[in-house]
């Protein structure tokens, strides 16, 4: 979609000032994705990072369906906003280092058995495993995001994947803090 609108934006200017770009640069400025190549470990990261936002994200939607607890929607629809934005974040990365993949696209189908577990849950069992998932899918992620950002070899991903585990550790916290007060009694 990137790409897309990049490719029309460039045809409308070339055509509003043909003197200044030439066709032959339009082809030049988009590189062919297909002959790009990269390394295991960074398509592992894009591929596995992709799937983490995109258990989050489906989870999140589900519990803003389901949920009538204040305190789980509040923190659903920050987790459902921070992981869309990290998605886009990473799609966009990925789409300027040229990696040859979407991780929008990638993650599509991902996280749908934890999904699918979350939306045959109980209505008074889906608030605390919605927090399970989220823990589960925050806490791997950071792991991932951790990994990549001290070992990665693409320094946009790499600086991606450090502030990602800021945002991670922070919402980890807020997670953890929001499963003692559903456990304690009320």
């Amino acid at each position: 979609m990137v790409r897309v609108r990049a490719l029309a934006a460039a045809a409308a200017f070339a055509a509003a000032a043909p003197f200044l770009v030439p066709v032959s640069a339009l082809a030049q400025a988009t590189p062919a994705t297909s002959d790009t190549k990269t390394d295991p470990a960074t398509e592992h990261y894009v591929r596995e990072a992709a799937r983490q936002d995109r258990v989050a994200i489906e989870a999140s939607r589900l519990v803003l369906e389901r949920s009538a607890r204040t305190p789980v929607r509040e923190a659903a629809k920050r987790v459902l906003n921070e992981r869309t934005k990290a998605q886009h974040r990473l799609t966009t990365a990925a789409s300027v280092q040229s990696l040859g993949m979407r991780p929008d696209k990638v993650g599509e189908a991902a996280g749908e058995e934890a999904v699918e577990a979350l939306r045959k849950t109980a209505p008074e069992g889906v608030d605390r495993a919605w927090v399970r998932v989220a823990l589960e899918s925050h806490e791997a992620a950071l792991k991932l995001q951790r990994n990549y950002g001290r070992e990665g070899t693409n320094d946009a991903l790499r600086s991606n994947a450090m502030a990602e585990a800021m945002q991670l550790e922070a919402r980890i916290g807020d997670l953890r803090r929001l499963a003692e007060e559903l456990e304690s009694p009320s």
